[in-house]
């Protein structure tokens, strides 16, 4: 789901070099917070998206842990391989898709998410068409959830990411420079989106959801690595949480 500007994660070295990073203060601070605000503590009878999956960590790990159906839709056929290989014998399955269409039936998931898959598009007419898409495939009542870097701490070192330049000033649609720290202590340069909050409040209202809600967590507890120090008083991510109408 790569456009103009954003780096291309859909060939089979993007893929293979997309698990080589640190993803400790991903699953810290953004998709473990995915269940309890998708409301699946227990989601035995649910089906959930994951849009955008990647990999397909995310997808599985909620199927194995939390009892859900997932369905994992991916523009890149490279990272459909990864993410069905890790899926084994779980309720999950795997399928091709665009952010805007994933070939899903209108109304046939519970809850759905896109973690890191905004940031991937350069225009905003994507970015109104993937929630359009959200809107169009959960069931009434369903909640989704967009999961991206916080565009209110951009220059921040948060030990394993960097998120713009220090200083620099973005609008909703410019190129986000970020770094990443592989799992080998290297980093590597990617460009991503910036899109203000207000922007995800827009389209999402555009889109018949309402209840919009904003999380940023931090990191707190006696165990925080001094790297991510500063994860514990600026948020890096931001969860932004909306519900369709029950009718």
């Amino acid at each position: 789901m790569a456009g103009e500007h954003v780096t291309d994660w859909s060939g089979d070295a993007a893929a293979a070099g997309f698990e080589e990073f640190d993803s400790g203060l991903w699953w810290r601070l953004g998709y473990s917070a995915l269940p309890p605000l998708l409301g699946i503590e227990d989601g035995a009878d649910r089906t959930l998206l994951d849009l955008g999956c990647g990999p397909g960590e995310v997808a599985t790990w909620i199927a194995r842990e939390f009892r859900a159906t997932a369905i994992g839709v991916d523009s890149s056929e490279a990272m459909l391989r990864s993410a069905r290989q890790r899926a084994g014998d779980l309720p999950v399955r795997f399928q091709r898709g665009e952010a805007g269409a994933t070939g899903l039936p209108d109304d046939s998931v519970d809850a759905a998410w896109a973690a890191f898959l905004a940031v991937c598009l350069p225009h905003l007419e994507g970015l109104r068409a993937m929630v359009r898409e959200l809107a169009r495939v959960l069931r009434p009542g369903g909640t989704a959830v967009l999961l991206d870097s916080h565009p209110d701490t951009t220059g921040t070192d948060f030990g394993d990411l960097v998120q713009g330049e220090p200083g620099a000033t973005y609008r909703p649609g410019d190129p986000l420079p970020v770094r990443m720290r592989r799992r080998d202590g290297s980093w590597e340069r990617i460009t991503d989106t910036y899109w203000a909050g207000r922007t995800y409040d827009e389209v999402l209202s555009e889109a018949g959801f309402t209840g919009i809600e904003h999380h940023a967590p931090l990191l707190t507890g006696p165990d925080v690595p001094q790297r991510w120090s500063a994860a514990a008083t600026e948020p890096p991510f931001l969860l932004v949480t909306a519900r369709l109408p029950d009718s």
